[in-house]
């Protein structure tokens, strides 16, 4: 013959105090019975018929920020998304125009190199030339040689200018770019603050 006890029905009994669920088996009037947890009595106590309930209790009782902060971060990553698709080919064009600059400011670098080394060459040989230690050949072959560095340099400067002027060119256009994607929006909740006054 099967026990008795294991053929009851077990009901589930929610501790009014600790809101523990406690598992009762309900086969005997004479048997008080008592929440686990702290051992309050649970004869008197709300019935909760099925697990499912008790989710929907625990759900209930997370606090009411908790809700709003994943609706606030629900709400940033949609409109942080939104205009990161908005902005996407604005975006792939500035980290090009970017790259494009990094490339300009070293081209203005090493030709801005040539051209001061050029310009110190020149200044040593107007100081030879001036100096009249050489002869009158000398003089001459130091001049025509101060013509081609000078005609070298006026070259050297024009590409040194052009390039400044194209990484300029490419600045300004990154600027505007940059200005017409603007920054980033997003939802800061400010605590004690409503809509209504």
């Amino acid at each position: 013959m099967a026990d008795p006890i294991d053929t009851d029905a077990e009901t589930l009994i929610t501790c009014a105090k600790c809101n523990t669920i406690n598992r009762v088996r309900m086969h005997s009037q004479a048997v008080r019975p008592i929440c686990a947890s702290c051992k309050t009595r649970l004869d008197e106590q709300k019935r909760a018929p099925s697990l499912w309930r008790w989710r929907n209790f625990r759900l209930q009782t997370i606090p009411a920020w908790a809700y709003a902060l994943c609706i606030i971060l629900a709400l940033n990553i949609a409109i942080i998304g939104t205009q990161k698709l908005w902005h996407w080919d604005d975006e792939q064009r500035l980290e090009n125009l970017t790259a494009d600059i990094t490339m300009a400011r070293l081209r203005v670098d090493r030709r801005e190199k040539v051209s001061h080394l050029l310009a110190q060459e020149i200044t040593a040989m107007v100081t030879k030339i001036n100096s009249g230690d050489a002869s009158y050949d000398e003089r001459n072959a130091l001049i025509a040689h101060y013509n081609d560095k000078v005609s070298r340099y006026q070259a050297a400067y024009a590409n040194y200018s052009a390039a400044v002027d194209a990484a300029n060119r490419k600045i300004a256009e990154a600027n505007a770019l940059s200005e017409k994607i603007g920054g980033t929006w997003f939802l800061i909740p400010l605590p004690g603050v409503s809509a209504h006054h």
